[in-house]
C-alpha cells in the first residue's frame, strides 16, 4: 500500500472517530438542555484534541515538524472548520427546519473533506526536499 493511500485511510478512520465523538457529545449536550450552537462548539473542541493527537501520531507520523507549529496550524484549520460548521448548522436548523442532530451531521459531511485537504496540504505536509545538493 502506498503512503498516500495509507494516510487517506487512516485520516478517514480518525475522521470517523472524531465525528462520532463530535455527534455523541453534541447529542448529549443538547439532550441536557445546552443550546445547540454552544453544544456544537464544545463537541468540536473535544473532537479537535482527539483528532490532532491521532492525526499527528498515527496518520501523518512521518511528518515530524515541531508540535507547536503543527498545533498552531491545526488549530487555525480546525477553528475555521468549526466556524463554517456552526454557520451551516445554523442555516440548516433555522432556514431549512432540519432537526438539530441531522443538521450537525450534514454540516460535518460538508466541512470534513475541505478540512482533510487543507490538513494534508498545509498542516501535516511532508517536509520539502531541497533542490540544491548539500555537501
Amino acid at each position: 500500500m502506498t503512503a498516500p493511500l495509507r494516510e487517506a485511510i487512516r485520516f478517514a478512520a480518525v475522521g470517523l472517530l472524531q465525528n462520532a465523538l463530535n455527534v455523541a457529545v453534541f447529542a448529549l449536550a443538547t439532550g441536557l438542555g445546552v443550546h445547540y450552537r454552544l453544544a456544537a462548539v464544545v463537541a468540536g473542541l473535544l473532537a479537535f484534541v482527539a483528532s490532532f493527537l491521532l492525526n499527528r501520531r498515527w496518520t501523518f507520523m512521518g511528518q515530524t515538524a515541531p508540535i507547536h507549529h503543527q498545533g498552531a496550524r491545526y488549530l487555525l484549520v480546525f477553528a475555521s472548520a468549526i466556524a463554517l460548521g456552526v454557520a451551516l448548522l445554523t442555516f440548516f436548523v433555522e432556514v431549512t427546519g432540519m432537526p438539530e442532530i441531522a443538521a450537525q451531521v450534514a454540516a460535518i459531511l460538508i466541512v470534513a473533506p475541505v478540512s482533510f485537504l487543507v490538513q494534508r496540504a498545509w498542516v501535516f505536509r511532508a517536509p520539502r526536499r531541497s533542490a540544491v545538493p548539500r555537501g
